[in-house]
């Protein structure tokens, strides 16, 4: 089915039905401790709080340029879709506004990065004098960021206007599946392919389940994805389905292990793995976090999001390994906090000590400073592989003093040093005084 750019349809009550099914009451406040730990900490991975966004944000979509995450395309508290866009440094740990995105009360898009510039495909239009959610319509719109400009473009119009999509790239190639049709009473099971060096869109074979609000992911060229719902009945799904370009052929993978919908932007690959946070199942928000082994075909719990009312319809994508959830709904409302998961204690390491590297390179710190820095990050990890934990821990510690001192000298500021100390010091806690052995 062939939909127009924009449709008025009047009120969509997808997302209301969601609120009054979990009976949600209102969020109390942003989060705003920077770098605090999840309980669940270790070989089930480890999650930290980060800097929040500058507003809250529901509905959003977000992807990875160069290292950094850029967000567009949200729902605001009273509801009315936003125009602000911004983008986040993991390495210095805070947000920036970037140019507002040109079409208002656009939420709910699909998101996806290709040839350094971010694409927001679709996605619903609203008002606050239209009510909340798709009020005005879907659209087919595709609005382009250009980091090193600071702009935007408009490009090629998507053949089927649609809201809560799901999208990726694979081979320089943006697919965009499913999604839900204007009024949000009718799904679609459509893939469509936008090749942006022609300029053009192609329609490849549907997937075989219509849904809207579901997640997916890119391992190995193929697309996967999981789980939403059908907008229509109100039927969640716990479906995974295949996508391979070079057949143009869909199969089945091992469902989730429970049917989760509101899903929308809510999974990212890491690690080989692919990462599905949040969602709605049954009448409730949940916070639970499954990643999906395809050398194995199956879903593995790991540690939950540390939001205990449950999250859905956040900004998720990975920066250099690192999953990072932005906003989303969660107890009611838009949120701004956000939450980076890491697959394991030694990969939170690994991004520590390259962020030294970083601090290194921009000669914040010099040569023999960095390498002493490594050093003990690497003796960290060389433990924690052995089974010495306490040994590990030490070394983190002592990487923790030698940044404090770094700042009494004056060499780092306080803010340049949280950025290490802050995952740094989640590693440490990571590390139960019964585990592993003694030096």
């Amino acid at each position: 089915m062939k939909t127009s750019r924009k449709n008025s349809c009047g009120l969509w009550d997808v997302k209301r039905l969601v609120w009054r099914q979990v009976g949600l009451v209102l969020f109390a406040a942003a989060r705003s401790v920077v770098f605090s730990a999840s309980e669940a900490q270790g070989q089930n991975g480890v999650w930290t709080t980060v800097a929040p966004m500058p507003e809250a944000n529901a509905g959003l979509t977000a992807a990875e340029i160069g290292g950094k995450l850029y967000v567009a395309g949200s729902f605001l508290a009273d509801h009315s879709a936003g125009v602000h866009a911004y983008v986040y440094d993991p390495v210095s740990n805070m947000w920036s506004g970037i140019t507002d995105a040109p079409s208002p009360y656009v939420a709910y898009a699909a998101g996806a990065a290709v040839g350094g510039r971010f694409y927001v495909i679709g996605g619903c239009q609203s008002e606050p004098s239209t009510g909340p959610d798709c009020g005005i319509g879907s659209t087919n719109a595709v609005e382009v960021y250009d980091p090193s400009t600071n702009a935007w473009s408009s490009g090629p119009a998507m053949p089927t206007a649609r809201n809560n999509a799901t999208a990726r790239v694979i081979n320089g190639k943006i697919y965009v599946a499913g999604g839900g049709l204007p009024c949000g009473n009718n799904v679609t099971n459509v893939l469509e392919v936008f090749d942006r060096t022609a300029g053009t869109w192609v329609e490849k074979s549907p997937e075989p389940t219509a849904r809207q609000d579901a997640t997916g992911a890119v391992i190995n060229g193929k697309f996967y994805v999981a789980g939403g719902w059908d907008g229509s009945t109100h039927t969640p799904y716990d479906k995974l389905e295949i996508y391979d370009p070079g057949t143009d052929t869909w199969t089945e993978g091992a469902p989730l292990p429970i049917p989760t919908f509101g899903l929308t932007g809510m999974g990212a690959a890491a690690n080989g793995l692919f990462y599905v946070v949040g969602g709605v199942q049954g009448n409730a928000l949940v916070n639970t976090v499954y990643a999906y082994d395809p050398s194995a075909d199956k879903w593995t719990n790991v540690a939950p999001i540390p939001l205990a009312d449950g999250v859905y319809i956040r900004g998720v994508a990975a920066v250099n390994g690192v999953i990072y959830v932005a906003g989303g709904y969660s107890a009611g409302g838009p949120i701004a906090s956000v939450e980076a998961f890491y697959s394991s204690l030694q990969a939170v390491l690994e991004y520590v000590l390259s962020l030294a590297g970083n601090l290194v390179s921009s000669r914040v710190l010099n040569q023999r400073q960095g390498r002493s820095l490594a050093v003990k990050l690497q003796e960290a990890i060389g433990h924690l592989n052995g089974g010495n934990n306490h040994a590990a821990a030490g070394e983190i510690q002592a990487f923790l003093n030698e940044v404090n001192s770094l700042v009494d000298a004056g060499i780092l500021t306080s803010a340049q040093a949280a950025t290490l100390t802050g995952p740094a010091q989640v590693a440490l806690a990571g590390f139960s005084p019964n585990r592993g052995t003694g030096s």
